[in-house]
């Protein structure tokens, strides 16, 4: 009867055993997942913040080359220092009145403004904020605008845009 009963312990206790080793185990592999959940989150949410650091800077490229090829005839598009701005100036007629479209950077905004010409000194406080960005240089040189556009960790872009036009892009 004492062997039924020793016998009856030692098959309680490796149930026991087997029992906590199984929940053991689990819980093991139950961090192991969420610390492998974590460090993913951590390195897509990195992969997320550097994407769309890039897409600002060649947004912010491609919207200035875009509005320069868009006005690229002769005399229509130079680079002005401005109250100590360099500023883009793209020169359009429009029903016989002629008008100049401002890009610039100011106040961590690519901004454009649209004044006519003949109008006054023009304020740039009041341009348009087209597209957030850390730092931009305009820089005009012999028939061709230099874009450099930088974000805040620390990558920077450059984009030379070649004028078609014969006269160049002076300063």
């Amino acid at each position: 009867m004492q062997n039924t009963n020793d016998e009856k312990k030692v098959k309680s206790r490796s149930a026991l055993v087997s029992a906590g080793s199984t929940i053991i185990i689990i819980a093991f592999f139950a961090i192991a997942a969420l610390v492998l959940l974590s460090a993913g989150t951590r390195e897509y949410e990195r992969i997320v913040l550097a994407a769309n650091e890039n897409f600002e800077l060649r947004t912010s490229l491609s919207f200035v080359a875009t509005k320069i090829r868009q006005y690229d005839a002769q005399g229509s598009v130079s680079v002005e220092r401005i109250d100590g701005t360099d500023v883009l100036v793209l020169r359009e007629e429009l029903e016989g009145d002629i008008y100049d479209t401002m890009v610039y950077f100011r106040n961590g905004y690519l901004c454009e403004l649209m004044q006519a010409e003949g109008y006054g000194d023009p304020d740039l406080d009041f341009g348009f904020e087209a597209i957030e960005i850390d730092s931009f240089e305009i820089k005009g040189g012999d028939g061709t605008i230099t874009l450099s556009a930088g974000n805040a960790s620390g990558s920077k872009e450059s984009l030379t845009v070649y004028l078609r036009s014969t006269e160049g892009a002076g300063r």
